[in-house]
């Protein structure tokens, strides 16, 4: 890695790590909506100086990136940003899916993480359809669009299974996960150990798709 992606990286992973820190007690909304920020500011440069720009699928991704980051600062706001931090996240999800199909894929792939990615994703609505109470669509459609995304990240490693790719799915499974732990801990029950462990994960999850957009 280069000095500037190292910097960006650790930027990201320390901004985050100031967040979780939050959870103890200290710190105002306002300086929790800001360390996101950063955090997501590292994880955009991230992907630039490792040269994801380079191509319409990496620039796409970028794009993307933008929008997790705006996404994940209005989830900062607590519940009044909620549904606005979840059509940012949905767009995000939107343009990551259309790099995916647009650096191509393989439909043979598609189908089989269809048959994965289905069944759990039904699991998921049944689980948080019940609390999820006026936000029932919004959670909907967007269970439905990270469902796409997931199922066109296997197409493009399965039709180029270069490390690059295989970066890439483990990323956006691990970015799936993550928002597992935003519902848990927006909809169900509010828990130390949803930030914990969903925070950072989420982040690494990111700073993985920036840098396999480079192979795409």
């Amino acid at each position: 890695m280069t000095l500037l992606q190292q910097l960006s990286a650790f930027g990201c992973v320390g901004a985050c790590a100031v967040v979780v820190s939050m959870e103890w007690g200290w710190g105002t909304p306002s300086q929790r909506a800001v360390g996101k920020g950063l955090a997501s500011l590292a994880m955009v440069v991230f992907a630039l100086v490792s040269g994801a720009s380079a191509s319409v699928a990496g620039i796409l991704i970028c794009m993307g990136l933008v929008l997790s980051g705006v996404g994940d600062v209005l989830l900062a706001q607590g519940d009044a940003g909620f549904v606005k931090g979840l059509g940012a996240f949905l767009l995000a999800h939107v343009f990551y899916t259309t790099s995916f199909v647009w650096s191509g894929i393989g439909w043979a792939g598609v189908g089989f993480a269809a048959g994965i990615v289905a069944p759990i994703a039904l699991v998921v609505w049944r689980r948080y359809s019940l609390v999820a109470g006026p936000l029932r669509r919004p959670v909907a459609a967007y269970l439905l669009v990270i469902s796409c995304m997931l199922m066109a990240a296997v197409g493009a490693c399965w039709l180029t299974p270069n490390s690059s790719r295989q970066l890439l799915v483990v990323s956006v499974v691990g970015f799936g996960v993550s928002d597992l732990f935003v519902a848990q801990d927006r909809l169900v029950e509010r828990k130390r150990i949803n930030v914990l462990v969903g925070l950072p994960l989420y982040y690494v999850s990111q700073l993985g798709i920036g840098l396999a957009a480079v192979g795409l």
